[in-house]
């Protein structure tokens, strides 16, 4: 969209027939900026549109300063032609998304939690997407958006994604037969992933509580901004409402232990708003080393080392393994109130 607004920035118009509107052709109207304004048909392109009847571009900005500046005065088939600049508000009215909020999605597959997929999945919602927040495990998937209503999204959703198209026939130069043209599809077929989705925070502002008090008037540096912290009563594997559940249901999984994380292993790092780090278990900019078990080879050291003395008498140090030990906890148990008021919402 930046692109096109730039390409047509002061050299393009809308057009639209006034009078008893009769019948007009893009060729018409060509002709009628030639011979009135001296438009060359090689530097015009006109297009029928909606709700204007014309969208005209000019090679130059020029031809169409001079073109506009005829609005009303040129006429073609009869009627005057009445011009508008054109602009990404033109033909449009106004709208906002007043809540800023964040979400956890569970039950997105491996491939569905880059950018494209989770920026369609939203806009569904009818949001816009702001951050793909780092990821402490594949279980659940945290973004931050701006939504028009929050109180709308809904709690378990079916992700459809399309599967890929198949490969095309390929002529065999060996074979003096060419296959068949493949039959047009009758069909799409499609994988659906269901989805559980955690309001966990919404930051408003639109303090409709106001309107119960008519006469106040807040100060100048008031801020009414309110956060509305809901994950103390979300639950991971739990749809919202439903509290806590059994140990396993809830997230209870004691995969990684009391405090362990739940990705282990160097192979690929971290993920980083949503986009995986460069595979081979090794971080960019980590010095290399001489291996002495493979001669002139070079390695990278490891990503954590582990003192064989904190262990006590065991020879070799637990690793946490699984997703995160959340025994009957709430995600985020550890943040402060439900709700902040004023500046403290935004900290």
């Amino acid at each position: 969209m930046d692109a096109l607004e730039a390409d047509f920035h002061n050299r393009a118009l809308l057009a639209s027939v006034q009078g008893w509107r009769p019948a007009v052709s893009p060729e018409a109207l060509v002709q009628a900026l030639g011979r009135e304004c001296g438009v060359e048909r090689r530097f015009i392109r006109v297009e029928v549109t909606h709700p204007a009847d014309f969208f005209i571009c000019f090679a130059s900005t020029e031809d169409c300063d001079r073109v506009f500046s005829q609005t009303d005065r040129i006429r073609c088939a009869g009627p005057p032609i009445a011009f508008q600049r054109w602009h990404r508000c033109a033909q449009a009215s106004s709208g906002k998304l007043e809540f800023s909020c964040k979400l956890g999605i569970e039950g997105l597959p491996a491939s569905g939690s880059e950018w494209e997929t989770l920026s369609q999945l939203v806009n569904k919602l009818q949001g816009q997407l702001v951050e793909v927040l780092p990821q402490e495990d594949r279980w659940q998937v945290d973004v931050t958006f701006w939504m028009h209503n929050p109180s709308g999204i809904p709690k378990v959703y079916d992700l459809e994604i399309p599967e890929p198209v198949g490969l095309p026939n390929v002529v065999d130069e060996d074979w003096p037969f060419a296959p068949p043209p493949p039959a047009p599809p009758t069909e799409r077929r499609t994988l659906i992933h269901p989805l559980t989705i955690h309001v966990l925070d919404v930051v408003d502002r639109t303090v409709p509580f106001m309107a119960l008090r008519p006469n106040y008037e807040p100060e100048d540096d008031e801020d009414l901004t309110r956060r509305h912290d809901y994950s103390r009563s979300c639950f991971r594997g739990q749809i919202n409402g439903e509290g806590r559940g059994n140990a396993i249901r809830s997230g209870g999984h004691p995969f990684g232990g009391p405090g362990g994380l739940g990705i282990a292993g160097d192979w690929g790092s971290r993920r980083v708003n949503g986009l995986l780090a460069p595979a081979g278990g090794m971080e960019l900019g980590s010095p290399l080393r001489e291996s002495p078990s493979m001669g002139s080879s070079l390695v990278r050291p490891a990503a954590s080392s582990v003192d064989p003395r904190s262990s006590g008498s065991s020879s070799a140090a637990s690793t946490a393994v699984g997703t995160a030990a959340w025994v009957d906890t709430p995600c985020g148990r550890s943040l402060a109130a439900s709700t902040a008021v004023g500046s403290a919402a935004l900290g």
